[in-house]
């Protein structure tokens, strides 16, 4: 008998996990203390700003490497779901209310750091609603949510199994789903926002700048 074919060996979960989330740590960085105003970010605004908010040359290349790096991060964190590495074996699933808390609490705080520059953008397309606007921009918030937890349901098989004491075992793999849904959600709430501004700039809504 003939050995059956092994699969190729790509990036494993935890090398995934590990290179995702540092390529993400710097936008992490400069948009939290920038849009939070945060008194850390003030001597690079020398750098990157000719007047606090006309981006320089340098401020249009960082802003440029790091929407590129959201979606290179999201692609190392795919690598290992494409074909499993040799060394790494997948455990039979049974999904926790630990894994639901953990993966929810990360994209809500996703939402919630990013939210900023969507509000401003949906705003004027939700205040006709009049009392009903924040419904309408907390339905298009859970909107956004959507695709990510189907990115999450749909590699179910990944995630790690409760331990055989009731506890809970979390697998790279585990970890590395939940920090690649956190990640599609910011670029959904990136090109959320920059498609709110197209539309109201053709539209003609007062918001377009």
């Amino acid at each position: 008998m003939t050995n059956p074919e092994k699969p190729l060996r790509f990036i494993s979960s935890k090398s995934a996990t590990v290179l995702s989330l540092t390529l993400c740590l710097p936008f992490l960085f400069i948009y939290v203390t920038a849009v939070y105003e945060l008194e850390s970010f003030i001597p690079l605004r020398h750098l990157l700003t000719s007047d606090g908010f006309q981006p320089t040359l340098l401020g249009r290349l960082v802003m440029l490497g790091m929407l590129v790096c959201l979606p290179v991060a999201f692609l190392i964190n795919l690598l290992p779901m494409v074909t499993q590495a040799s060394s790494e074996q997948v455990l039979p699933f049974k999904l926790t209310s630990a894994h639901t808390l953990i993966g929810m609490s990360i994209l809500i705080l996703v939402l919630i750091t990013m939210r900023h520059g969507v509000l401003y953008e949906l705003r004027p397309f939700v205040n006709p609603l009049g009392s009903a606007s924040s419904l309408g921009q907390l339905l298009f918030f859970l909107g956004l949510l959507a695709l990510p937890m189907a990115f999450l349901l749909n590699r179910l098989p990944w995630l790690a199994q409760a331990g055989s004491r009731g506890g809970l075992t979390f697998q790279p793999t585990s970890i590395n789903l939940i920090i690649g849904a956190a990640i599609l959600l910011a670029i959904l709430m990136i090109a959320s926002a920059f498609m709110l501004e197209t539309t109201a700039c053709s539209i003609g809504v007062p918001n377009c700048d």
